[in-house]
């Protein structure tokens, strides 16, 4: 009688644990059976056409509109036009709107025809799920039918010839505008300049002082190279940079020529072409080939050589100075 007990309060216990598992799994179904109710019973999409008559080449426009529950995912597919004979013209972005426990989505196409007959615009196809990707739902929209016809011809009047351009006079009101733009970038880009200079030159406006004629200009930059003595001071190789710049400086203002991005034998090649004496351009030579040594072979110039470079200078500016400018007054001796 004992066993018979315990066996009998095993089944009875098996019992009401069955009861108690069913009871939970119905209520999981039917929780799991209302999230869907709740997410798909709210999905409603529409498609309107502004006119289904229209003649080649109008625009026919087309709003989509989906109504779904904000606890929803939402993919749908755009319209397949050209199987249709119909070419999308344009279409905006996809505008979202909440409305309570909805989401309303609006998409609008721009769609053409350029063939005469009955076309469909096709159906778009919206495939709803849970935020889980679960319980899927497909809902496809109907094709909307669209009829496209040719202009209608007036065959009893005669055919006119095609009309000329006609041409439209301009005013100022249509230029006036563009003219403003223009003017008003030039402006800017002026000040712009002009600020940068400004800021440049520490706040203090630049004068631009007239050039001297080059002869002037290079006898006075020899004047006060010589008074400064450098090479009696060991700063041989400052001297004939000096000396070799300036010379330089004048051979582009008289010759027109880049002389200062210009090696020695191109710049005695090109003074020979302008019928500068041999005896002077030889003496121009020994100046820039002895001013190349000391640069860059650090050559150590005697003082001879360096009072003989700063004469045969003065000789080759004395000697070709341009013709229209009056001589300078000097003092290098």
């Amino acid at each position: 009688m004992r066993s018979l007990r315990i066996t009998s309060t095993a089944a009875d216990t098996d019992l009401r644990f069955g009861k108690v598992f069913r009871g939970r799994f119905l209520a999981l179904l039917l929780t799991a059976y209302y999230l869907l109710l709740t997410t798909c019973a709210s999905a409603q999409v529409k498609v309107e056409i502004d006119s289904n008559k229209r003649i080649v080449g109008d625009r026919i426009t087309v709003k989509v509109t989906g109504t779904f529950n904000k606890n929803s995912q939402v993919y749908w597919s755009q319209p397949d036009l050209p199987s249709r004979k119909l070419e999308l013209i344009d279409s905006v972005t996809i505008d979202t709107t909440k409305k309570g426990d909805d989401v309303i989505y609006k998409q609008t196409y721009q769609v053409s025809g350029y063939d005469s007959g009955r076309f469909y615009f096709p159906s778009i196809q919206f495939v709803v799920t849970d935020k889980g990707g679960q319980d899927k739902k497909v809902i496809n929209t109907d094709s909307m039918p669209v009829y496209i016809s040719l202009v209608k011809v007036d065959t009893t009047q005669p055919i006119k010839p095609i009309k000329e351009p006609v041409a439209v006079p301009f005013t100022f009101r249509e230029f006036w505008p563009l003219l403003a733009w223009i003017f008003g970038g030039l402006a800017l880009i002026a000040a712009i300049i002009f600020l940068v200079r400004w800021l440049n030159n520490g706040g203090k406006i630049e004068k631009k002082i007239p050039l001297k004629p080059p002869y002037e200009e290079a006898m006075i930059a020899l004047e006060q190279l010589q008074k400064k003595r450098l090479w009696e001071s060991g700063d041989t190789k400052g001297y004939y940079i000096s000396l070799a710049d300036v010379l330089r400086k004048y051979i582009s203002r008289v010759w027109n020529m880049d002389a200062l991005e210009m090696t020695t034998s191109e710049i005695i090649r090109a003074l020979k072409k302008e019928t500068v004496d041999k005896s002077i351009r030889n003496e121009l030579k020994g100046i820039l080939e002895l001013a190349d040594l000391v640069k860059f072979a650090k050559h150590n110039s005697v003082p001879d050589e360096n009072i003989r470079s700063m004469d045969h200078a003065i000789n080759f500016l004395r000697n070709t100075r341009p013709k229209e400018t009056e001589p300078a007054e000097n003092n290098v001796n």
